[in-house]
């Protein structure tokens, strides 16, 4: 968080806090004897040319500089960054040009952390510096990508070497926004710096400033209106009444010591720069709540929850944005450590962490890369009494995204175990869309088996294809053998191809005599209406399991029917047959079936050939033949 009290050094290397008038006299520079420009002493004019490649105006390339090969690689990716960023403004968001800068930044990024490790930039007003070596200078204040960090208090960012391209991205997004944004409402760098939640870029930062001339000053009543707005806020603030020696003398000190330099081990300066980055912010924000509701608890402080409940809803809304699970517990586990302070407005407080607004983006943010639920999610959850179910359910009908969806159902099946009377469930999943009904009917699957299966039974003759496949998958894992056989012969009429094959696939495993009747009319039924050699693989399995014997007979008189005037192998429906009967005949045993396979390969069409060919090897293969 910014530090209106932090001390810099300015541009001319003099120490001291940051004005807050105008920036023109504190930046610019261009204004500086040479010599007070250490950074920029070594650097002649050829090094400063502009380049020479023809780019649209507003794009140009800044100066080339660096002379160490760090220096150049980290030049080049900063200077890549830069016209990625302005190049919003020139072209459409599909353009060729955009996808190619974003190449090239991609490119010179990921070259400059991979060899040289992580980029630590001190950002000045017009430069930015890697230790103590100028990596980027543009002197431009519409052009310069130094100049609008430092004006918005930015003094130092750290990009890690594992940092994700989302987050090179989010970055460039963020520096795009200030390129082209309305300057009147949109936040300034570091707040949105704090809003993505990088884990991989950190940021230090102060107080930034804003030059005169971005201060619109607005008309006459839009000042008198500002200034009623800030005395009536002013007038609701909490008063606190200054000490009794407040704005007095200092005091004299009879004794005075000797100002010593100190030196700061590496290990305690590193951790104080912790404190202050941007990977530190959730923690601290959770610790700031903490000691904020002591603050309430204390009978003598006037401060009230009332006035602390905005942050905490703003400090919610922070780690829900980038999913700091972990955060987002600890910030429950410290509101629920002071319920006794209010307890109307913090069960209030503490339901907006799990309503749909809050769910949907936790989910969205866990779901990418997840493929189970994370156990912060869960102990989240847990920790706050709500209806789940119904929330869960709510978003499953709202969200699109596959991995958002998948996320969910793992969360209903999950508290679908804690619901003593699932009807509120099967009531609500029978008056949703088909998407939403499939994803109840698997998430509640292993809850309530048996009441599961009669609510698949019931589905079985609803007309879409994804129903059916999702009636056929619960059936499939019941165990009810008897009942699954039965919806399942009667499912095997379905207008969908791909049902047809799942159930014929599924009945190869274990199929009964029942099955064999049903399985033979659906072949002839098919035979002259398109039966894929899918469909034909699959029941002449089942024919095969369910019934060998007469299996054996009808099939052998498929490939070879009896009398001369049925010996015609292209009458219609007659390969359909040919093609099922092979698939059927792989496993039977008898040598007379494979005489009758090499009388079909005389007569037939090429494919079915190759087909009698395959079966005679698997059959050799598999011992059913000893020819």
């Amino acid at each position: 968080m910014s530090d209106p009290s932090h001390t810099e050094t300015d541009p001319t290397g003099r120490e001291g806090s940051l004005p807050d008038g105008g920036a023109d006299d504190q930046v610019d520079a261009s204004e500086k004897p040479e010599e007070e420009t250490p950074s920029s002493e070594n650097l002649d004019a050829e090094t400063l040319a502009p380049s020479e490649e023809e780019e649209p105006e507003g794009v140009a390339r800044e100066v080339a500089i660096g002379s160490s090969e760090e220096g150049i690689a980290v030049n080049n990716a900063l200077r890549a960054l830069s016209r990625a960023a302005r190049s919003f403004m020139l072209y459409e968001p599909r353009n060729q040009a955009i996808r190619d800068f974003l190449e090239e930044y991609r490119e010179a990024m990921q070259s400059a952390l991979s060899a040289h490790g992580a980029m630590v930039l001190d950002i000045r007003p017009f430069e930015m510096v890697r230790e103590g070596e100028v990596v980027y200078l543009e002197r431009d204040r519409e052009r310069s990508l130094a100049f609008r960090l430092f004006r918005d208090g930015v003094r130092r960012i750290t990009v890690e070497p594992d940092v994700a391209w989302e987050e090179l991205l989010r970055l460039l997004e963020i520096l795009s926004i200030r390129y082209t944004g309305v300057r009147q409402s949109e936040d300034d760098i570091v707040t949105l710096l704090w809003k993505a939640g990088f884990k991989g870029i950190g940021i230090v930062a102060v107080e930034g400033f804003v030059p005169e001339e971005e201060r619109p000053e607005g008309d006459l009543a839009g000042q008198v209106l500002g200034k009623r707005r800030r005395r009536k806020r002013r007038s609701s603030a909490v008063t606190i009444d200054a000490p009794d020696d407040f704005d007095q003398p200092m005091p004299l000190f009879e004794q005075s010591g000797e100002v010593k330099w100190s030196e700061v081990d590496d290990t305690r300066r590193n951790e104080l720069v912790a404190e202050a980055g941007s990977q530190n912010l959730p923690t601290q924000c959770v610790e700031l709540i903490r000691r904020l509701l002591e603050v309430v608890t204390d009978p003598l402080d006037p401060t009230t929850l009332d006035d602390v409940a905005p942050l905490i809803s703003e400090v919610r809304d922070f780690l829900l944005s980038e999913g700091q699970l972990a955060h987002l517990t600890s910030l429950v586990r410290v509101l629920e450590s002071r319920t006794g302070l209010n307890p109307e407005v913090m069960t209030a407080l503490l339901a907006r962490f799990v309503d749909n607004r809050a769910l949907r983006r936790i989910i969205g943010s866990a779901s990418k890369g997840s493929e189970t639920v994370p156990p912060d999610l869960i102990a989240l959850l847990d920790l706050i009494p709500a209806q789940h179910m119904a929330h869960l359910m709510d978003l499953l009908v709202e969200e699109r995204s596959t991995a958002s969806r998948r996320l969910t159902r793992l969360l209903i099946e999950h508290y679908a175990l804690t619901v003593a009377d699932p009807t509120f469930i099967f009531e609500r999943m029978h008056n949703e869309n088909v998407e939403v009904m499939v994803d109840i009917l698997r998430a509640v699957s292993r809850a309530f088996p048996d009441k599961v299966v009669h609510e698949a039974v019931k589905l079985a003759s609803h007309d879409s294809l994804e129903v059916q496949m999702e009636v056929i998958w619960v059936l499939g894992r019941s165990g009810q053998a008897h009942k699954t056989e039965q919806v399942l012969l009667q499912m095997l009429r379905s207008s969908h191809r791909e049902v047809r094959i799942r159930i014929l696939e599924f009945f190869a495993s274990f199929a009964t005599e029942s099955v064999f009747k049903p399985t033979t009319d659906l072949v002839k039924r098919l035979s002259t209406r398109g039966l894929t050699p899918r469909e034909s693989e699959a029941a002449g399995r089942v024919l095969a399991t369910a019934d060998p014997e007469r299996a054996k007979t009808m099939l052998m008189e498929w490939v070879k029917p009896p009398g001369l005037f049925k010996r015609f192998v292209e009458m219609p429906g007659a390969q359909a047959l040919q093609r099922t009967a092979l698939y059927g005949l792989v496993d039977l045993p008898g040598d007379d079936i494979d005489h009758v396979i090499r009388w079909l390969s005389e007569r037939c069409a090429q494919d079915i050939y190759q087909l009698c060919m395959k079966t005679l090897v698997q059959r050799r293969k598999g011992g059913a033949s000893h020819d």
